[in-house]
């Protein structure tokens, strides 16, 4: 029956991304972990949403099995990843000159 593998297909669809969204979410707790290095935090933090979105894309037929779409999709993360990462870093370096700034007596 389709009608039963839709559903089937519907609910493997929620499951799977609400999966996502709370590994999504939970991953960043690797940030607050005082003792890892910044660059070993940002590694883990950046592969366990790489495996994350891949699999369940992979799972839910989102993109196909194949190295090719494989390759655009790591391609759009990195990217993705690196552009959303400049820009967090550039508005933090922005906002703590502000401070250093206002600390010293000048204009904020």
């Amino acid at each position: 029956n389709s009608s039963a593998a839709s559903d089937v297909y519907k609910r493997q669809g929620i499951v799977t991304v609400t999966l996502l969204a709370f590994i999504a979410a939970g991953i960043g707790v690797v940030y607050q972990i005082e003792r890892l290095p910044l660059l070993s935090a940002t590694a883990i933090h950046a592969g366990a949403l790489y495996l994350d979105y891949l699999l369940i894309y992979l799972l839910n037929n989102w993109i196909p099995r194949d190295w090719a779409f494989i390759g655009v999709f790591t391609l759009c993360f990195a990217v993705g990843y690196a552009l959303i990462w400049g820009i967090i870093l550039l508005s933090i370096r922005h906002r703590t000159n502000r401070i250093n700034r206002h600390l010293r007596g000048g204009k904020s």
